[in-house]
């Protein structure tokens, strides 16, 4: 669901590290989705792939369209995105509404980080 061609940002780990990663532009327009301070300095980040590989995998919301909606029940219901700090994705209710890519969606589910 992107806007446009990827963007080079920044990630926190859990830890307090960070590291590059890409994303999509409207990533950063989710309320308070901004990335974090300081240098990142590391590998990057990879936003999918198997869970089995090794390095980090970032912590998420699931988005998802209110019944009704026109894209309800199709393949564009459901957004994932990443969130750039541990105090966004904290901050983030299941069930609130948040803007997206210039739509209201929900917030269906949560998945936190995990390092292997």
């Amino acid at each position: 669901m992107s806007a446009g061609p990827f963007l080079l940002s920044k990630y926190e780990t859990d830890e307090g590290t960070i590291l590059p990663i890409r994303i999509q532009p409207e990533t950063l327009t989710v309320a308070d989705n901004a990335e974090p301070a300081g240098g990142a300095d590391g590998p990057f980040v990879k936003v999918s792939g198997s869970k089995r590989a090794y390095g980090v995998h970032p912590r998420k919301l699931t988005l998802s369209r209110s019944v009704g909606s026109a894209d309800y029940g199709s393949a564009k219901a459901y957004a994932r995105i990443v969130m750039l700090t541990s105090a966004a994705f904290t901050a983030a209710v299941i069930g609130s509404t948040v803007a997206y890519a210039g739509v209201d969606w929900i917030i269906a589910s949560k998945t936190a980080e995990s390092i292997r």
